[in-house]
């Protein structure tokens, strides 16, 4: 049959008759359309180029036609026949109906301008329907091809077939079951296997559907495997022919399955290839897509294979789940977008915010000994501790003939301020992190605070205590997800000095409660499911280390002190598994996990002698802190989590090896006891950048 022949001229409705059931293959058989490029139309309507394109083509998977017989001599389909097959084609006896069917679910020569929505799944050809006139072989035929499927492993059905009595006759569960004891049955059987069955809603033209189609309407346990769809024409509207999804509207969507002229063109028996209008058309569509989301999520029940093609699709007509298109129009590339890993970027940002916040803690901590070392912020050093003669400051309280210079040539020494120096530090900063191809630029802020106490402070030691809260919000920009994390952190710290050389650490215990809110899931763009939810919810406790430090030598000259210097650091942070709420089948899962990051690097520093006030009795003193930081992982942050079972990784920009570590710093010191200081530190890395400021108070008593 050539494709001019284009099967029939005339367009007429195929109803097959057995017993007192009236069966019908859900065809209508048109003319072709004079434009070649009407070929795709419905491949390219329902986003299945996304598909192909990701390599996603249901290999793996077996698809279950009901239908008239496929013909795997077919160059398209030739190859793929499964181990199961109920009944055989014939040539020349067998209706082109099942190979039609097959080709768009399946079919692989796209050299004739057109390729099945999965073109390497493998068919179970499961005859119904015999002879060129598509004789039904009855509801036994039916039960025993379902049953032999099962058996041998066949997960998904496509029913491109129906009866012509509409799920409005029936008025009860009890009713549906004694009409239709033998398909009911094995219906039931493949849903407890966990099987997906995909139905045409049939060709009447009605508001309501098949009873195949709206079966779980009455019998309920059918519902979460059932997929019923409707028609559409190249115009995207209800095909004048189709039935509605009506009372299976929870259960149903609409695929392409042409409206007369052009109708759809697929595979046909005689290696040919030719036009078929009809809900037959639109169904495979859909199983073809389950199929994808199959090969997508191997690790999913069926109930979820068949709310993630549902729940993907585009909302058209009447807003919502309505009564003519369902959950509307099938959507390929929504399906395939579900696993984009910028849909869990969020949660790989909010780590790389934990981890920014631990940096801003340690630093903070760090730059508070050094403050205390170098005779500068929170404490009065030994030259400045006491006061000499009218009360001004001198290098010896009992001697104010002394002049500070005569210090800066000395080594450093720290005040003996022994036991009961407190201090409190308070920090703001924000830190920005760049977007990439699986991430959206994200900002964070931090703001926090830490009380600390003086445990030994003498000439050659310094032990303390410290601890303080935390919070970090993040946002994601352009698409308003967002991450919050409140923090409390334990910490100690420590200081020795052997004349020139110093040594300063801290490490700490810190808990984070993390919360997260995505706000634009991939895989919903156009649905109802975006057009309802706010945003998917979920929280974690995540408890974190970290140990830093820096090790150098002092050089005191005329201009204050300089202060090369090595520093390294190692932070760790884990998180027990959680799971996202408000977002439906879409909700993301995440595993616990852990993760690290490690620093090193060389420094300056200088810290400016004292600059007293006119009454002698405050001083004043700068310093600046110049550092290269060299980080041992130079990529992204990531965080595994998962979607129905399949891995999504979300991640950072690369962040980079290098990065520069500026700090500037200001400090009062007075003789009463009570200091101050003011503090910047800025850090540039080639994906992410970090500006903080600090400000203390140190009491002595």
């Amino acid at each position: 049959m050539s494709n001019s022949e284009a099967i029939d001229n005339t367009t007429a409705k195929l109803r097959l008759a057995q017993s007192s059931s009236l069966l019908a293959l859900a065809l209508l058989i048109g003319s072709a359309p004079a434009q070649a490029a009407d070929t795709d139309w419905g491949w390219l309507a329902i986003g299945a180029p996304a598909a192909t394109a990701q390599g996603w083509t249901g290999k793996g998977v077996v698809i279950g036609v009901v239908d008239t017989g496929i013909d795997f001599s077919h160059p398209a389909l030739s190859g793929r026949a499964f181990d199961y097959n109920y009944g055989s084609f014939v040539a020349g006896s067998n209706h082109p109906h099942a190979t039609h069917v097959a080709g768009i679910i399946g079919a692989t020569d796209i050299n004739r301008g057109m390729e099945g929505v999965a073109p390497d799944v493998r068919f179970s050809s499961m005859k119904i329907f015999t002879g060129a006139g598509g004789s039904y072989l009855g509801d036994a035929a039916v039960a025993d091809a379902y049953d032999g499927a099962i058996g041998s492993g066949v997960r998904i059905f496509n029913n491109s077939w129906g009866s012509s009595d509409s799920i409005a006759n029936f008025t009860s569960r009890e009713e549906l079951l004694a009409h239709e004891p033998l398909l009911v049955g094995a219906f039931t059987r493949a849903v407890n296997a966990d099987a997906v069955l995909v139905w045409s809603t049939g060709n009447d033209g009605r508001s309501q559907p098949s009873w195949q189609a709206a079966a779980p309407y009455y019998i309920q346990e059918l519902k979460a495997n059932w997929i019923a769809v409707t028609s559409v024409g190249e115009n995207g509207t209800i095909a004048s022919y189709a039935n509605a999804c009506g009372v299976a509207k929870a259960w149903c969507l609409a695929a392409p399955g042409g409206d007369f002229n052009p109708g759809i063109y697929s595979t046909i028996p005689g290696k040919d290839y030719g036009y078929m209008s009809g809900t037959s058309m639109a169904a495979p569509y859909v199983t073809g897509a389950t199929a994808i989301a199959r090969q997508m999520f191997p690790k999913a029940s069926g109930a979820q294979l068949a709310q993630i093609v549902l729940q993907t699709s585009r909302d058209i007509g009447a807003p919502g789940i309505d009564d003519v298109y369902g959950w509307g129009l099938l959507a390929v590339d929504n399906i395939v977008d579900t696993i984009n890993p910028r849909g869990a970027a969020l949660f790989a940002s909010a780590a790389w915010g934990r981890f920014t916040t631990l940096s801003a803690i340690g630093n903070t901590v760090l730059d508070r000994i050094s403050d205390l070392r170098n005779g500068r912020g929170d404490v009065v050093t030994a030259p400045l501790a006491f006061a000499g003669q009218n009360g001004a400051f001198s290098q010896s309280g009992s001697n104010p003939r002394n002049a500070y210079a005569a210090d800066l040539a000395a080594a450093p020494q720290p005040s003996p301020l022994g036991f009961g120096s407190v201090w409190a530090r308070g920090l703001a900063g924000r830190a920005t992190l760049s977007g990439s191809a699986s991430s959206p630029q994200t900002t964070a802020d931090i703001s926090g605070g830490l009380l600390g106490f003086d445990l030994v402070n003498n000439q050659n030691l310094l032990v303390g205590i410290a601890g303080g809260g935390s919070n970090t919000n993040l946002t994601a920009s352009g698409i308003s997800d967002k991450a919050g994390a409140q923090a409390w952190h334990v910490l100690g710290y420590a200081a020795a000095m052997y004349g020139p050389a110093f040594v300063n650490v801290a490490g700490g215990w810190n808990s984070f409660d993390q919360s997260y809110q995505r706000r634009v899931i991939p895989g919903t763009a156009g649905t109802v499911f975006a057009s309802t939810i706010s945003a998917a919810q979920s929280s974690s406790t995540d408890v974190a280390y970290f140990f830093q430090g820096r090790g150098g030598w002092t050089f005191q000259t005329e201009v204050g002190r300089i202060e090369p210097y090595v520093h390294g650091a190692t932070r760790n942070q884990s998180f027990g598994g959680f799971s996202e709420t408000n977002a439906s089948i879409f909700s993301l899962s995440v595993p616990s996990a852990s993760l690290s990051e490690a620093e090193y690097g060389a420094g300056v520093r200088w810290a400016c002698a004292p600059i007293k006030t006119v009454d002698q009795r405050v001083a004043v003193a700068p310093t600046i802190d110049l550092a290269y930081v060299r980080f041992t992982n130079d990529g992204p942050i990531q965080v595994e989590t998962n979607l129905l079972g399949t891995s999504v990784v979300g991640q950072t920009a690369a962040l980079g090896a290098d990065a520069i570590r500026v700090a500037a710093g200001l400090s009062l010191t007075s003789l009463a006891g009570i200091s101050g200081s003011f503090g910047y530190t800025g850090t540039v890395r080639d994906a992410a950048t970090a500006h903080t400021v600090s400000g203390g108070l140190s009491i002595k008593f």
